[in-house]
């Protein structure tokens, strides 16, 4: 029943300045243990913890009951992180999610992605289900949409400003790029590679094998 999105009921004033008005709508990430809810405003990059009572979250949670969606949470939030689809799908429709996000700059991205741009042409003609995520959030929009259009990948792409609150809600990076990783339909991070550079194709040749089973 969580609601993807809540609006304050009162201004805020967070440590080291940042403003947040009352009435602005703010991205949830979550409940924490304390029975707070996790929010962010993507604009500005921040995120807080705040009392549900604080926001509309219980109204729009009460919304949803009776509704026929049983998409995760997971999957409604990163799908209204994302350009729309072409044809209509959503993320739900996947039984693998695989995201990517990398750089020109980076050896080890221009080493791998071309082989990932191959993989994903091959396993479309085949019918594969899955979708690949591009995290819009190594660098600058502008430069990460470059980077996927000359490795010759097709997916589909955080929103411009939306990709550092993708990555703090799925706990992603945290080592050199290229990020890649690869979720079941269920929202559960089942490879991911690393450090060393032979993880990527280890991860990939995983995927290979599970859009075959």
């Amino acid at each position: 029943l969580w609601p993807t999105r809540t609006t304050t009921r009162w201004a805020m004033t967070l440590d080291g300045g940042t403003q947040i008005p009352a009435g602005e709508e703010l991205v949830v990430l979550g409940l924490l243990p304390d029975g707070r809810v996790r929010v962010a405003d993507p604009i500005q990059n921040v995120s807080v913890p705040m009392d549900p009572w604080e926001t509309d979250f219980f109204v729009r949670a009460r919304q949803r009951v009776g509704k026929t969606d049983k998409t995760i949470f997971s999957y409604r939030l990163l799908e209204s992180m994302l350009e729309p689809s072409g044809d209509r799908s959503t993320v739900a429709d996947y039984d693998y999610i695989v995201m990517y996000d990398g750089r020109d700059t980076c050896s080890r991205s221009i080493a791998f992605a071309p082989e990932l741009a191959k993989f994903q042409k091959a396993s479309s003609a085949s019918g594969a289900k899955w979708l690949l995520v591009l995290g819009n959030a190594a660098s600058e929009p502008a430069v990460n949409r470059a980077h996927y259009r000359n490795m010759g990948l097709d997916g589909r792409a955080a929103k411009d400003g939306w990709g550092p609150m993708l990555y703090e809600y799925f706990q992603l990076g945290g080592y050199q790029t290229p990020w890649f990783y690869v979720y079941d339909r269920d929202g559960n991070q089942i490879a991911t590679a690393g450090a060393a550079s032979a993880s990527y194709f280890k991860v990939l040749d995983f995927l290979s094998a599970k859009v075959k089973e």
